[in-house]
């Protein structure tokens, strides 16, 4: 058991170290840039589709 507690909690140094690095967060900022505007377009844009009372699905009126 203690070897695998071991194992990754190296594991878990190393991977923090390596987010350290200014290539980890140039990508890093690539990713969370596309992921934040993929989440947000949809709640700007009304695309969701939020449900009625009658279980209807209402849409935007620009698609």
């Amino acid at each position: 058991m203690d070897v695998l507690f071991w194992e990754l909690r190296d594991l878990q140094l190393r991977v923090r170290a390596e987010q350290q690095t200014p290539e980890w967060k140039r990508r890093y900022a690539v990713r969370s840039g596309v992921e934040g505007t993929v989440t947000s377009s949809p709640m700007a844009t009304a695309c969701g589709a939020a449900a009625t009372e009658g279980g209807e699905r209402l849409t935007s009126s620009t698609s």
